[in-house]
This record gives C-alpha cells, sequence and structure tokens, in this order.
C-alpha cells in the first residue's frame, strides 16, 4: 500500500489579541501574526494525517464484491468530511462500519503500524494548534480519538484495533485546517448576517465599527477559504466571531 503523507469559541491568545486591535482590519499583518507562527506551521501540516478514502483506494482488492463494498465506504466518507455537518460524523462511522473488517484483513500489520503513527503525529499536531486558538469543538473531538487509540491500544482483536483506529482518524477529520476553516467561516458569516438583520439602532460609534469590521473579516474569510488559504481563513473568520460576540 502506498502511504501518503456553541456559540462561544473562547479568548483568542492575549497576545494575539493585543496585535490584532492594533493592527487595523485584517489580522495577517506581521506584526498580529507574531504569536501565530507556530500556529500556522502546525495547521500546514494536515496531510499528515491519513484518512479511511486513501486506506481504501490503496487497499489491494480485486474481488468485485469487496471492491464495491469499499466503494461504498469511500463515499460515505467523502460526503460525511466535506463541511461540518451535524449527518458527517454518522456518515463517516457508517464508512468505518463497512470498511473496517475488510481493512483488517486486507492492510498489513506494518502498513496499520505507519497509519497509527501518523495518526498519532497528528493528533499531537492538532493539539499543537490549541495552544493558540481555543475551539471547544476540536478539543472535543480530540479528546474522542484519544479515547478510541486507547481502546485500540487496549483491544483484543485485530478487527477491533482497526477498528478504534479509524473511528480516532473519523474525529480528526474536524481538527484540519480545511474543516475548522470551514466551520469558522459558516459560523462567522452566520453571526455577521444575524447581527445586520437585528439593524440595533442603540449601537454606539465602537460598537457599530466593530460590527463592520467584523462584516469585511468574514468576506476576506471566505475568499481565503475560495484561495485554499486555511490558515487565513481560520484568522479572519476567528477574530470577526470575535468581534461581532464582543458586541452582542
Amino acid at each position: 500500500m502506498r502511504h501518503k503523507l456553541s456559540r462561544s469559541l473562547g479568548p483568542i491568545t492575549a497576545a494575539l489579541a493585543v496585535g490584532l486591535a492594533g493592527c487595523g482590519d485584517d489580522p495577517v499583518q506581521p506584526d498580529a501574526l507574531f504569536e501565530f507562527v507556530e500556529a500556522e506551521a502546525v495547521v500546514r501540516s494536515a496531510a499528515a494525517l491519513p484518512t479511511l478514502s486513501e486506506i481504501v483506494l490503496d487497499a489491494p482488492v480485486t474481488d468485485p464484491i469487496q471492491r464495491a463494498t469499499l466503494d461504498l465506504a469511500h463515499q460515505l466518507w467523502v460526503a460525511g468530511s466535506a463541511r461540518a455537518h451535524i449527518a458527517g460524523p454518522a456518515q463517516r462511522r457508517s464508512a468505518v462500519t463497512q470498511a473496517g473488517p475488510l481493512l483488517a484483513e486486507l492492510v498489513t500489520d506494518e502498513e496499520w503500524a505507519v497509519l497509527r503513527v501518523r495518526t498519532d503525529e497528528w493528533t499531537a499536531i492538532a493539539e499543537g494548534m490549541l495552544r493558540h486558538l481555543s475551539i471547544p469543538a476540536v478539543e472535543y473531538r480530540l479528546a474522542s480519538a484519544r479515547r478510541h487509540l486507547a481502546r485500540s491500544d487496549d483491544a483484543t482483536s485485530r478487527e477491533d484495533r482497526v477498528y478504534h483506529v479509524l473511528l480516532a482518524m473519523s474525529d480528526l477529520v474536524e481538527t484540519t485546517p480545511r474543516f475548522v476553516a470551514r466551520a469558522l467561516v459558516d459560523r462567522a458569516t452566520r453571526l455577521v448576517a444575524a447581527a445586520d438583520g437585528a439593524a440595533r439602532e442603540d449601537l454606539d460609534e465602537t460598537a457599530s465599527a466593530a460590527l463592520e469590521r467584523a462584516r469585511r473579516l468574514a468576506d476576506w474569510a471566505a475568499r481565503a477559504m475560495e484561495d485554499g488559504d486555511d490558515v487565513r481563513a481560520i484568522q479572519r473568520a476567528y477574530y470577526a466571531i470575535q468581534l461581532v460576540e464582543g458586541v452582542r
């Protein structure tokens, strides 16, 4: 097999917040990024996380029934990983249930060892990101992934070991930069739209200016997503959310 590489989000780090407050609308200028340099390097390493789709596509299978099963699992995984939505985890879990028993047979122990190392490495990378950003949904998924990895270590059958590693990968999908960026951009866009819809006349000049900055940042975050710059999208959307929630 080929090995390829709630409402409150919590406060951004104090140093970053200070930098953002003094650098104008766009929180991607060098002075604002001083405390974000390590996080940027971390989130650009997302390709290190193995996925069920990668494993399925590389599986050495010739039986047409097995291939059909794996293809269905691949489709479920892709659909469940496309963006943040409530059905995503269930779709990925269904993919794991479909493909797990076959992959336990088709993939060698040596290959699983490599996949497990890569899963552990990404977990550490994602935890590094949380040294700079407080995102409870990511923290939750990391904790769940850790539990599955521990269950894999304690499992008495090869199938159970594989099953729990795959479930850990499923949780970790929601810690990757693309997924986090999509979730934050969607949230920023919704919050800005709600604030605009409220059209409150009692906002003071400072609050009105904050909402206008948030609106521009949410737009820029969406553009960064379109350009494939997940790091910039995360920064802009995160700051937009902080601004909107600060005047609610």
